[in-house]
């Protein structure tokens, strides 16, 4: 076996685990911590795994609780292009929201995209500022 394959299989079990720990806790208060990891991980394990959430439990006030996105931000001094990055993944997840029960959950997504776009102008704004008194 290669790096490369023992790499992908490692990947492939942490998906598998993740699948399997998110299924068995849907409806567990334990699915918020759960989510508290998961949003710290690759776009891809977190998109899936929200993925995995909802078609097991569409319940929004818990779906409301779970982290979504990562809290722990890296940036160069201007944080527009993660907050970006932040919007391109929330949007990503709209596809997964269609039908009447998910109303609020893509209403919950748009608000916080609507935040991103807010926190984007006002990072800009700073940038002027800085720029102009420095």
């Amino acid at each position: 076996m290669t790096h490369v394959e023992s790499d992908e299989n490692i990947i492939r079990h942490q998906k598998e685990w993740i699948r399997d720990l998110i299924e068995k806790n849907a409806f567990s208060s334990k699915i918020v911590i759960i989510f508290n990891f998961v949003c710290e991980l690759n776009e891809d394990i977190r998109k899936e795994s929200i993925k995995i959430f909802l078609d097991n439990n569409q319940d929004f006030e818990i779906f409301n609780k779970l982290s979504l996105l990562p809290t722990h931000l890296v940036s160069n001094g201007n944080f527009t292009s993660v907050y970006k990055k932040q919007i391109d993944f929330l949007e990503s997840l709209l596809p997964y929201l269609h039908g009447l029960k998910f109303l609020k959950h893509k209403d919950k997504i748009r608000t916080e995209v609507e935040k991103l776009y807010k926190m984007i102008q006002q990072e800009e704004v700073e940038e002027i500022c800085r720029d102009l008194y420095m």
